[in-house]
C-alpha cells in the first residue's frame, strides 16, 4: 500500500466521519408520556440521617482470637 492510498483512505474516512455525524446525533424528541399508574423510585439519597456504624460486641477479641491462630498457623 502506497502512501497515497492511505492518503485518499484517510480523506473517505474523514469525508465518511464528517457526513454521518452529522445526521445520527439528532436529539430525540420528548414526545413520551408517563404511564399514570407507574412507581417511580429514582430519587436523591439522604445519607447525613445514618446512624455511625458499629462493630459487633466481641469484634474486637474474635479478631484478635484469629490474629493469634493464623499466627501460630504460619509458624508451623
Amino acid at each position: 500500500m502506497s502512501y497515497s492510498e492511505i492518503v485518499i483512505q484517510i480523506k473517505k474516512a474523514e469525508e465518511f466521519s464528517a457526513t454521518n455525524t452529522k445526521t445520527t446525533t439528532t436529539p430525540t424528541p420528548l414526545n413520551y408520556q408517563t404511564h399514570p399508574q407507574a412507581i417511580y423510585t429514582s430519587r436523591l439519597l439522604n445519607y447525613s440521617k445514618l446512624p455511625k456504624p458499629k462493630n459487633e460486641e466481641n469484634f474486637e477479641k474474635e479478631l484478635e482470637e484469629l490474629t493469634e491462630s493464623m499466627s501460630l498457623l504460619i509458624r508451623i
